[in-house]
C-alpha cells in the first residue's frame, strides 16, 4: 500500500526515495514517473515544499485507486 509523505525543510524527492525505499540514483527516474502520476497536485517534482503531502508506492507495479489519490492532494 502506498505511503503518504509529509515533505520538510530541505527534502528532495531523490532524498525521501532513497530514505523510504532505498533506492539507487539510477533506480530513481522510473519511480519519478510513477510518483508524478500518483500526485497530479504536484506540477514539478523538483519543486516539492514542506508540509506538502506526497503519495510515494511501495512498489514500482503498485495500483492506486483515484479517490486516493485525490483524497491525498487535497488533505490539507
Amino acid at each position: 500500500m502506498a505511503q503518504s509523505i509529509t515533505v520538510r525543510h530541505g527534502d528532495t524527492l531523490e532524498r525521501i526515495l532513497k530514505e523510504k525505499r532505498g533506492l539507487k540514483p539510477h533506480e530513481i527516474y522510473p519511480w519519478r514517473q510513477k510518483i508524478a502520476t500518483m500526485n497530479p497536485h504536484i506540477s514539478d517534482l523538483d519543486r516539492i515544499f514542506p508540509d506538502e503531502s506526497i503519495l510515494i508506492p511501495d512498489t514500482l507495479h503498485e495500483n492506486i485507486l483515484r479517490h486516493w489519490i485525490w483524497q491525498n492532494a487535497f488533505s490539507k
